[in-house]
């Protein structure tokens, strides 16, 4: 569809103005959407490794209690230190924490106190970091503290990790020994989540677009529309009476519909304002010359006649005025009525009317004009309780394209003088 825009000098266009009110607030929507849900998303999956890492914890230190019964403690001597649960040494066997590393995909550390004894995390060359010591903060959070605390920036290694420490509590209830610390790599959180923001972009993205296509869409639409309206207003402005408005105007069912319609009714009262007599209703003599014209150029035949209503000043003398615009209306009326789909009628001037058959010779319209006043005769004006009796002369003449109209007219108009000298009441072709 192809739309023109609406512009003014100076102004953006009303086009530009729709889209500005409805995209812009959209796409300040999306990207805000994007953002929070960005944001929770991180937030929802670190509360779910939070989750995660201390389930992993609970789980190893029960499986501590299960296999090898007993508290944690450590025997040091100048050359190392052994870790032992119960009368178990543990230094060295990797064994359980490396099976629970690859069932949870969590890297796991048992410190006793600060000291890590126990590790699955590794170096570049494949030595585990044992020996290692947990930093002041985990410490004093932690050990100290007594309680297990989630960390989502610690370093091991070079490596950023998030990571879980739980106290280690001995049989006593109140001495803690050490911690057990669980850890994930960041950067693979880091990578999930931004896989999660990347796939909820792009949804977003596809539904702007999806929905900026259905605003540009209606946008369109109602800018054509409002185009066609003013159209069809600067046509009125610039004196087109007779143009019709767009269908796509008509058709609608909202307030554009409506006001569409609305013009059409200015339209008509404009056209009949202008366009004829507002006594009788009939075509006034400057909008009659124009169709005149238009009859002319058609190359169909046709015919003229001028009517005079026959001593029309008694009227008005002896009844006053509102009874001669009693009997202008009344003629009108009949001629108009009886002219329907043949030709039209104008009020030529004060009590004379020019009538123009379409498609006629000048006999055939002396023919119809007989019979145009014998209505007349028939008819009777009603005013002030007294019914009067009218009469009318015509003149008629040929139509020809080929000659000037005004010749034709005045032919017709001696054709009328012919009449009432002859004594009127009367048609002369």
């Amino acid at each position: 569809m192809k739309l023109t825009k609406i512009k003014r000098s100076g102004k953006q266009s009303l086009y530009g103005t729709f889209l500005t009110m409805t995209l812009v607030p959209l796409l300040l929507f999306g990207l805000i959407t994007t953002i929070y849900s960005s944001l929770s998303l991180r937030r929802s999956m670190t509360d779910q490794v939070h989750g995660e890492l201390k389930n992993v914890a609970d789980a190893m230190l029960v499986t501590f209690d299960a296999v090898y019964p007993g508290d944690f403690n450590v025997l040091v001597s100048e050359e190392e230190t052994l870790l032992y649960k119960g009368d178990v040494q543990l230094s060295g066997d990797y064994s359980l924490i490396d099976a629970m590393k690859e069932k949870t995909n969590s890297e796991i550390s048992v410190f006793f106190y600060d000291n890590r004894l126990l590790t699955t995390i590794t170096n570049a060359n494949g030595d585990r970091y044992i020996d290692t010591g947990a930093s002041d903060t985990i410490m004093n959070e932690v050990y100290h503290a007594k309680e297990a605390k989630f960390f989502d920036n610690v370093s091991i290694g070079g490596t950023r990790y998030f990571a879980y420490y739980k106290p280690i509590i001995a049989s006593d209830e109140t001495t803690c020994v050490g911690m057990i610390g669980i850890a994930r790599k960041a950067d693979m959180l880091r990578s999930l989540i931004n896989t999660g923001t990347y796939k909820y972009l792009v949804i977003v993205i596809l539904a702007l677009l999806i929905t900026a296509g259905f605003i540009i869409s209606f946008t369109s639409k109602i800018v054509l529309v409002l185009q066609r309206i003013m159209d069809f207003m600067k046509e009125l402005a610039d004196g087109f009476f007779y143009k019709t408005l767009d269908p796509i105007v008509m058709k609608r069912t909202d307030e554009l519909g409506e006001l569409g319609k609305a013009m059409v009714k200015v339209q008509t009262a404009l056209r009949r304002q202008i366009e004829r007599d507002p006594l009788t209703g009939l075509f006034n003599r400057r909008s009659g010359e124009k169709r005149l014209d238009e009859l002319q150029n058609s190359g169909k035949p046709f015919a003229l006649a001028i009517g005079d209503i026959d001593f029309f000043k008694k009227f008005n003398d002896n009844f006053g005025h509102e009874c001669g615009d009693e009997v202008l209306k009344t003629v009108a009326r009949v001629l108009s009525d009886s002219m329907a789909k043949q030709g039209f009628v104008i009020r030529w001037g004060g009590e004379e009317f020019l009538i123009a058959f379409a498609d006629a010779s000048a006999v055939t319209a002396a023919v119809k004009a007989g019979e145009i006043l014998q209505k007349i005769r028939d008819t009777k004006v009603e005013y002030n309780g007294q019914q009067h009796s009218v009469t009318m002369t015509f003149g008629v003449a040929e139509g020809f394209s080929d000659q000037p109209i005004s010749g034709q007219i005045n032919a017709a108009d001696a054709k009328l003088y012919e009449g009432k000298e002859g004594g009127r009441n009367r048609v002369v072709v």
